[in-house]
């Protein structure tokens, strides 16, 4: 009789292999959608960072995340300033429309990390807790911008 092969037991993993964790990247739709850019950001880029993304993508994430912020902090202060009618619905939706796009780039970069994550480990981190508390800190850090756009523009004293 021959002698069995041990090598079919030993590990298939190499050395620098991280457990992954994730949210579930498809409910960050909700996030981008009614927390806007900076609840996006937090959990996007810290979800990128569980999934062991390259840093390099999320750096290009951040600062696509950072744009975006920038970009509604110019529309709300073209708004405050009268460059758009008042009662006019475009300024809003513009923004509505930059956070989800903004949810795409990340669903876009995330998916195949994500699709992996789930065929090797499948666990998924509970979302709503954090999701509701950085949509609450969004609102309140959006918030201060606003007024700071106010205050510029000379309409608060």
């Amino acid at each position: 009789m021959s002698k069995p092969n041990y090598d079919l037991f030993q590990p298939s993993l190499q050395d620098g292999w991280n457990q992954t964790k994730s949210y579930d990247i498809n409910r960050f739709f909700l996030v981008a959608f009614f927390g806007g850019p900076i609840p996006m950001m937090v959990l996007g880029i810290r979800n990128a960072k569980w999934l062991n993304i390259p840093k390099a993508k999320t750096n290009m994430l951040l600062a696509a995340s950072i744009l975006v912020l920038l970009a509604q902090g110019v529309i709300f202060y073209m708004y405050a300033d009268g460059a758009f009618a008042e009662g006019n619905r475009l300024p809003r939706y513009s923004m509505q429309i930059l956070s989800i796009l903004l949810f795409l780039l990340y669903k876009y970069m995330l998916n195949k990390p994500f699709q992996q994550h789930l065929v090797t480990n499948g666990e998924i981190k509970p979302l709503f807790k954090q999701a509701l508390l950085w949509i609450i800190l969004g609102a309140i850090i959006q918030l201060a911008i606003m007024v700071t756009a106010f205050i510029l523009t000379g309409r608060v004293e």
